[in-house]
């Protein structure tokens, strides 16, 4: 709990600095129906941006329709110079939980989620 609650403060100041930042990050933008600054933070082919926004514009509405994420649980996370692992749940306004492992590359200086 304390290390997603850290992970939601540090969201406004370290941006795309590390990546368990990244990844709650992506969650809040989501959940708040910033599509747009939500698919930012992830890896996508150049010009297939409006493919990506469509597809997550999808995944908002659903979380939207479930009162939106109440937080994201950041178990751990493994940062090596080009690529790093988070592990972590999202809880849902309505309870429900989402594991997941993430998997981010460096971009410049800007961490970027693979999948």
């Amino acid at each position: 709990m304390m290390a997603a609650l850290a992970a939601m403060m540090l969201v406004g100041c370290e941006g795309g600095k590390r990546p368990d930042v990244v990844v709650a990050k992506c969650w809040t933008e989501l959940a708040a129906g910033n599509v747009k600054a939500a698919v930012e933070l992830i890896d996508v082919p150049v010009g297939e941006e409006h493919l990506y926004v469509e597809m997550f514009s999808e995944r908002a509405a659903k979380l939207q329709e479930v009162g939106g994420v109440e937080r994201v649980d950041i178990y751990s996370y493994d940062e090596g110079k080009t690529e790093a692992r988070v592990e972590a749940t999202v809880v849902l306004a309505n309870g429900q939980s989402i594991p997941a492992t993430y998997t981010l590359t460096k971009k410049g200086h800007t961490w970027k989620i693979v999948n």
